[in-house]
């Protein structure tokens, strides 16, 4: 869960995830759909379905327990080296150097490497540094503090360093330029236009499909798309609706946001029906959605926010 994913947003979620799913076996034995509707609100959705299927393989292939060793974790879906090693030293307090974000940011400023003058450097060399110091006993304890100096001192910004014991010897700080490292990507946001289309029923349920298997959504449920230059009509047809008994107007205006290195804008339609879903019918891999306790279904926050303010719409 925190993997790409602050701690202050992971916290409302661990516990109620650990109570849905509280052994490996309880994971493994549960759907995708399950385990995608327990993620709801962590984002990065591969990491749940990565985690489910390293679950049913702990299960199949190492008898329900969590393999103790580099190459057996790093075989498993979603776990790289850094993750094996916080395992490893985390649970089974061997030495295993780790290289997320806060180490690799830790490691250049102390280090001054991956500077604004440098192109980026290789993993090798970051990894060879972390082995440097990852002590041989007490790596428990090791991995946990620097993972937390990280978090709470040696931060991206505005890092403290009046406070920092490491100052004396972080050559970034001693040349002045702690907030030029590590480099940071130039790369430019890409602007992108979402155009979801929400079908309600005459009782606010939202006709959903699921997504396919690529993409940063991949099996998720979510409202179908309305196709540039296409009409609402087209689409509904597409879906065998029908045309009759719908009124269609403008959808619900959700505020421009960033994922990942896209800028989204939306332009929603909304398209109610008269009659209830009964009546509409269900196309081909697509389910209707009232709320959670009555269809839980594995979707974004954006999409749970998008009904919700349609339903604020209609009623």
């Amino acid at each position: 869960m925190l993997q790409q994913t602050q701690a202050t947003t992971v916290v409302a979620h661990y516990d109620r995830f650990l109570k849905r799913f509280p052994t490996v076996q309880a994971l493994a034995n549960s759907t995708e759909n399950d385990v995608l509707h327990a993620w709801t609100g962590l984002g990065y959705y591969r990491r749940a379905r990565n985690m489910h299927k390293a679950a049913r393989q702990i299960v199949d292939r190492f008898s329900g327990t969590i393999p103790p060793s580099l190459e057996d974790l790093c075989s498993l879906p979603g776990i790289g080296r850094s993750t094996a090693g916080a395992i490893l030293s985390c649970a089974f307090a061997v030495s295993a150097p780790i290289l997320d974000a806060n180490v690799r940011r830790i490691l250049a400023r102390f280090h001054a490497v991956n500077g604004p003058a440098e192109s980026r450097i290789a993993d090798s060399r970051l990894w060879d540094l972390a082995i440097q110091h990852t002590p041989s006993s007490d790596s428990r304890q090791y991995t946990q503090a620097i993972m937390d100096f990280g978090t709470k001192q040696c931060v991206r910004s505005n890092p403290n360093c009046d406070i920092c014991p490491l100052r004396i010897r972080c050559k970034a700080h001693l040349h002045g330029e702690v907030h030029l490292y590590p480099r940071r990507s130039s790369s430019k946001a890409v602007e992108v236009t979402k155009r979801p289309l929400i079908i309600l029923d005459a009782s606010g349920s939202c006709l959903l499909q699921q997504r396919g298997e690529s993409g940063m959504y991949a099996r998720l449920w979510e409202m179908p798309s309305l196709p540039e230059n296409s009409s609402v009509e087209t689409v509904l047809a597409k879906l065998e609706l029908p045309l009759e008994c719908v009124q269609i107007r403008k959808g619900p205006i959700i505020d421009p946001y960033t994922i990942s290195n896209q800028r989204v804008t939306e332009d929603s339609t909304l398209a109610r029906y008269s009659v209830e879903a009964s009546t509409i019918g269900s196309p081909r891999n697509t389910r209707w959605y009232k709320n959670d306790s009555q269809t839980p279904l594995g979707m974004s926050v954006k999409t749970k926010k998008r009904i919700d303010l349609a339903k604020g719409i209609v009623e």
